[in-house]
């Protein structure tokens, strides 16, 4: 949590039982505007359309490394720009 209350939200990468976290998604938010069911950042938090539609944007991009990777890591790495 930083100092302004915000937790940064991170991406989670499944492959073959086994995760791995891409954590510079540039995503922080207060918990009340988090939706956990839904994985999306509450319309009531001012950049919440920016948030959604850049974590859409990893998840794409991820789904897509995904594809050719052998591992979770492969796909953080992908997401890194070093694959």
């Amino acid at each position: 949590v930083n100092p302004a209350g915000e937790s940064p939200v991170w991406v989670r990468v499944s492959h073959a039982r086994k995760s791995s976290y891409f954590t510079q998604t540039g995503v922080a938010v207060r918990e009340k505007d988090w939706n956990a069911d839904k994985r999306v950042v509450r319309a009531s938090h001012t950049l919440s359309k920016a948030y959604n539609e850049k974590l859409a944007d990893l998840v794409a991009r991820a789904k897509m490394a995904a594809l050719h990777a052998t591992c979770a890591r492969d796909v953080v790495a992908a997401l890194k720009g070093e694959g």
